[in-house]
């Protein structure tokens, strides 16, 4: 009988049909991919479809997006939460977009949890793309409107993405200290500032691609990947992140056959890991477990 050997690959790209959180992001709330119904985590079973949100195709992937800024309302929701019993010690969000499009004036929700109803631009996250006086990427944790960038907290420093920009972003906050580190076309950005806020309370709406304050703000930019997480994630999490952010998936298993002479020298891949990040270029270490 052939011998075979399981290797855990981790993932490098999008997952296609079903998919499970990797061990280290069991406690994943929410997790959206390109245009998948199906709702990674522990916040319910599917994504509400609201609207038109259209299909399209990019280097990361299946991606999804609205037609435009205002005229429908196109994005997807899932269950809502109650920010007066919410008791998670902090939250980190994490995005996937290809290809921004923003028009001057434009403010489009990417990932929003935001009092139900209430047209209001924060209350537990809110990360937006917008183009105010600059183009900037806004990251609202908690109780209040005060947001960061990754130029400045509380106020916009300078422009942060051009149209056509490839994003990695993920936002944190543990209710202390808040946090956004972007990839932009491969080059890392990131700011920290203190920022001590609790939830809003009330029913909130969780979205994907978009939120409705004095009209609609959808995302016209495709998202490849939206997650929530219900905890700081931490630095090195971030990295490994913003490095692979198809590692908050489980593992590909596969079976591969072992020569019969020669078993050991066949590796087991146990680990790959963003071991450093520069402006220019990430590097990765594997570890090999051989039998």
């Amino acid at each position: 009988m052939a011998r075979t050997r399981e290797l855990a690959l981790p993932r490098r790209s999008q997952p296609q049909g079903a998919a499970r959180p990797a061990d280290a992001y069991r406690d994943l709330h929410a997790a959206f991919i390109g245009d998948q119904p199906a709702l990674i985590g522990s916040g319910g079973s599917v994504w509400t479809r609201v609207g038109n949100p259209l299909t399209v195709v990019t280097p990361f992937g299946i991606g999804s997006r609205a037609a435009d800024y205002s005229s429908a309302e196109s994005r997807f929701l899932a269950p809502q939460i109650d920010g007066s019993t919410l008791a998670w010690p902090g939250i980190t969000v994490v995005c996937v977009v290809h290809g921004v499009s923003v028009a001057d004036g434009e403010y489009p929700g990417a990932i929003s949890i935001l009092p139900a109803g209430a047209g209001e631009y924060y209350g537990c996250a809110n990360l937006s793309v917008e183009w105010g006086a600059y183009r900037n990427v806004l990251w609202r944790a908690g109780d209040s409107p005060t947001a960061i960038t990754v130029t400045g907290y509380g106020g916009a420093a300078r422009h942060e993405w051009s149209a056509g920009d490839s994003l990695v972003i993920v936002g944190r906050w543990d209710k202390s200290t808040v946090t956004l580190s972007m990839l932009r076309n491969g080059e890392l950005h990131t700011r920290s500032n203190a920022h001590a806020y609790g939830w809003r309370s009330g029913a909130h709406e969780v979205a994907v691609g978009g939120y409705v304050r004095n009209g609609n703000r959808m995302m016209a930019s495709p998202i490849a990947l939206a997650a929530i997480i219900p905890r700081d994630v931490g630095l090195d999490a971030e990295r490994r992140l913003l490095a692979d952010p198809w590692s908050l998936f489980a593992p590909i298993q596969r079976r591969v056959p072992l020569p019969g002479a020669a078993p050991s020298s066949v590796p087991d891949i146990t680990a790959v890991i963003a071991e450093s990040i520069l402006s220019d270029r990430v590097s990765y270490r594997a570890t090999l477990n051989y039998a």
